[in-house]
């Protein structure tokens, strides 16, 4: 893990309505992914602005900063913000649930990083090029350079072995892997990631907006309260 449990700040996680037992009854895998760093579901939060209590839609996720771990949040954006930020063919990739490479801040500083769009918040997500580190071996075969190259740069390579097609991408959306390895062709791969993309619009249940990892978290706490009562 990327984050041990005396790191967890627990505090700020209390000021938008998530308690350590909370925290800690969350699905096993789901407290995989967001202690390793990646995105939690979306989710509703509780916080207080000049006294009252606002309910604010997103994702959150952990990341240090000067030996410090705090939490970040991401929260659900209606429209594309980013119009103005990329260029044409940058944002029809984005929209497309592409990997663009771009210079973005980072640290204070900027850096080349991959970029992709949660289509569930419709924020950026990110990682420095140089934090990402792509395998030359895949299934027992070792990628030539140049096939390589084609995943550095964020696009899609497609491997042939035997009668199956294979596709190999970076994704910074999917809940553990950072590289996406499936079963089909390129050309399926886009077709079938733009109909995804256009199918997602989240709805409200309870304290856990329901998305492809079927949870839901309010039904979820109230079997296992129920289970500790029995």
């Amino acid at each position: 893990m990327i984050f041990k449990e005396d790191e967890i700040p627990f505090e700020e996680l209390s000021e938008i309505g998530i308690t350590k037992e909370n925290f800690f009854n969350l699905p096993i895998d789901i407290l995989n992914r967001i202690l390793l760093g990646r995105l939690s579901p979306v989710m509703e939060f509780k916080i207080l602005v000049d006294g009252e209590s606002h309910i604010l839609k997103g994702k959150f996720a952990f990341h240090r900063k000067d030996e410090k771990v705090q939490l970040k949040l991401f929260p659900v954006n209606k429209k594309f913000p980013y119009q103005d930020t990329f260029t044409e063919d940058e944002i029809r990739l984005l929209r497309e649930g592409r990997i663009i490479k771009s210079m973005i801040m980072d640290g204070g500083k900027k850096v080349m990083s991959y970029i992709q769009l949660d289509p569930e918040i419709n924020t950026l997500v990110s990682i420095p090029v140089n934090q990402m580190f792509i395998p030359s071996i895949f299934s027992g075969k070792s990628l030539p350079v140049d096939e390589i190259e084609i995943i550095k740069q964020g696009d899609i390579l497609q491997l042939n072995k035997g009668d199956k097609s294979f596709v190999i991408t970076i994704d910074l959306i999917k809940p553990l892997n950072l590289l996406l390895v499936e079963e089909r062709t390129k050309a399926e791969w886009i077709k079938e990631r733009a109909i995804e993309w256009d199918r997602i619009s989240p709805n409200v249940t309870g304290y856990w907006l329901v998305s492809e990892n079927g949870w839901q978290y309010q039904k979820y706490m109230e079997e296992q309260t129920y289970k500790r009562k029995t």
